[in-house]
């Protein structure tokens, strides 16, 4: 899913074609805020050719426009929801997140203006060209598969929370590292445990991180003496020891944890810490 400088053809393409349709039928779950933040992403993408945008928090906020804490929150899940992690093994600081269909249409596009380009060099459209435009949607799953999470998973869940065609994806990715009983309990634990349903990720979000490895026994979310609501900074911690972030996260708590022994050398250099940072 990374297109190269050099790869052809690489035309900036003044207007990005939006299938209202599937937008609004893919985003209705999401919040103003949250729609916003994806529009901003994606137009961002087309602008730089949908090279992909760089795995950076920091990087990512600034495009998003998400400044509060609640913004970067939000702005992590549509990533987490709507986008799909490369990583390149040679240079971590090559790593990207793409959203595959936006790639696709990029693709089709650019690759319907070369051919036109070519034929007009031979003298214009060929006489029997092909009519068969290419497939801008992936094809469907096993219905199999698809029938076991609607039974299995989605009718289970407490709290049916974002895209159930998202989750059904991030599901398929993921079943075979744990099991549907497992999946379904740790999500409601959850659920029960969260006192404000606006801090419950999403099931595909939730299942993107492999988040059924967490210890939830104390609850994630509580209030101050105002009224406010504070989040824990280390809540992402299962994930840092495997050497994965999310874009929210901030290097100061994961740096904390490091120096508490928590978290393991490699897995600080597999999040793109420098060695300076290490010492």
């Amino acid at each position: 899913m990374f297109i190269e400088e050099n790869s052809t053809p690489s035309e900036k393409l003044k207007a990005w074609y939006l299938f209202t349709d599937d937008f609004v039928a893919g985003t209705q779950h999401l919040s103003p805020l949250a729609v916003g933040i994806y529009v901003r992403l994606l137009c961002w993408n087309w602008n730089k050719k949908c090279k992909g945008i760089p795995d950076n928090a920091e990087i990512i906020n600034r495009i998003a426009g998400t400044r509060s804490d609640i913004e970067q929150e939000i702005c992590g899940q549509v990533i987490n929801e709507f986008f799909v992690h490369i990583v390149d093994s040679d240079n971590i600081e090559n790593n990207k997140w793409q959203n595959a269909r936006q790639l696709k249409e990029w693709l089709y596009i650019n690759n319907r203006i070369a051919n036109a380009r070519e034929n007009g060099k031979k003298g214009g459209r060929p006489k029997n060209p092909d009519k068969t435009p290419l497939p801008l949607t992936p094809t469907s799953t096993n219905n199999i598969y698809k029938v076991e999470f609607e039974n299995e998973i989605w009718g289970k869940v407490k709290l049916k929370k974002g895209s159930k065609i998202k989750a059904y994806e991030k599901w398929l990715s993921k079943k075979d590292k744990t099991t549907n009983n497992i999946i379904v309990e740790k999500y409601n634990a959850l659920i029960s445990k969260t006192n404000d349903a606006e801090f419950i990720p999403h099931l595909a979000t939730w299942l993107y991180g492999e988040r059924w490895e967490e210890d939830i026994s104390v609850s994630k979310t509580q209030d101050d003496n105002f009224g406010i609501v504070t989040r824990d900074p280390y809540r992402n911690l299962s994930f840092w020891k495997k050497g994965r972030r999310m874009p929210q996260d901030i290097d100061s708590d994961i740096i904390t944890k490091f120096k508490d022994n928590q978290i393991s050398v490699q897995a600080m250099r597999d999040m793109g810490f420098s060695e300076f940072a290490l010492k």
